[in-house]
C-alpha cells in the first residue's frame, strides 16, 4: 500500500491479471497467502496467449487513462534501495 498521501502507482496488465486472481482465490477461499497467488499467476500469465492477455491489456489502458486525469501531474519516481 502506498504511504498516506502518496500518489499510487498505475498497474500494468500483470497486475490486474493477479488482482482479479486474488479476488477469486478470496471468493472461493482458495488461498489468501500473496506468495502462492503470486506464484500462481505468473505461472498461469506465463503460460496466457497474446490473445487471453490483450484483455488485461486494454483494462490496464482504461485505468492508465483514469490515473492520468486524477493525477494530472504524476510521474513516476524509482526509490533508491536501502544497502
Amino acid at each position: 500500500m502506498p504511504e498516506k498521501g502518496t500518489v499510487p502507482r498505475e498497474m500494468n496488465s500483470f497486475i490486474v491479471f493477479r488482482r482479479q486472481l486474488a479476488h477469486v482465490a478470496k471468493l472461493h477461499k482458495t488461498s489468501d497467502d500473496g506468495r502462492v497467488i503470486s506464484t500462481a499467476a505468473s505461472f498461469i500469465w506465463n503460460g496466457a496467449s497474446k490473445n487471453e492477455k490483450r484483455s488485461y491489456s486494454l483494462i490496464a489502458e482504461e485505468l492508465k487513462r483514469r490515473h492520468r486525469e486524477k493525477y494530472p501531474n504524476y510521474t513516476y519516481e524509482r526509490r533508491k534501495r536501502k544497502t
